[in-house]
């Protein structure tokens, strides 16, 4: 949140974030599967074993500390709720731009994902990677934002460029983005 917190300050535009699911269905954001790499021991010390966000409560994870790990100044940082991250958006003129993750959820989660959004009334886009998760979104949010990295191909193109709004991410051909799985612009 604090990073959070200085980017709304700073007037961002967007802020992108990665939400996830606790074991007892809270929405918590954090980029990756386990706690390991961001999240500390309230010692400042690094977690012993991988501590997986999927297999524990959201009690059990406000026990660990999620900024000791980068700043002193930043111990008793909590893993945040999503509803925490909208609430501090919804008059700030930030959207938040959900991650692309967000496709993977089940059913459930991505109803309860759904809820906490519209109960929000904050600005949020929504990245897709799959032509149907954005028609899935476009059912609930009929005017959202939407931001569309996965492929573009003779196959998808006429159905994405129906779609509005609706940015369209195209990487070009670059070491710099080895790591993107989608086809680059050519």
């Amino acid at each position: 949140m604090p990073a959070f917190r200085t980017a709304i300050r700073q007037k961002y535009d967007y802020i992108e974030t990665d939400p996830a699911f606790t074991r007892d269905g809270q929405c918590v954001l954090l980029h990756d599967p386990t706690l390991n790499r961001t999240c500390r021991l309230p010692s400042g010390q690094p977690l012993p074993l991988p501590v997986a966000i999927a297999d524990i409560s959201y009690a059990e994870a406000l026990q660990y500390d999620a900024g000791i790990g980068f700043a002193r100044k930043y111990a008793g940082t909590h893993i945040p709720l999503l509803q925490e991250l909208l609430a501090q958006t919804k008059d700030s003129g930030t959207v938040v731009k959900l991650d692309n993750k967000i496709e993977r959820f089940s059913d459930a989660q991505t109803e309860t994902l759904f809820r906490i959004v519209a109960e929000s009334g904050a600005p949020v886009a929504f990245t897709c990677t799959s032509p149907e998760y954005m028609q899935k979104v476009r059912a609930r949010f009929p005017h959202a934002e939407i931001h569309y990295d996965g492929a573009v191909t003779a196959e998808t193109l006429p159905m994405l460029m129906q779609e509005r709004p609706t940015t369209i991410w195209l990487g070009l051909p670059s070491p710099a983005i080895s790591w993107v799985t989608v086809p680059t612009a050519d």
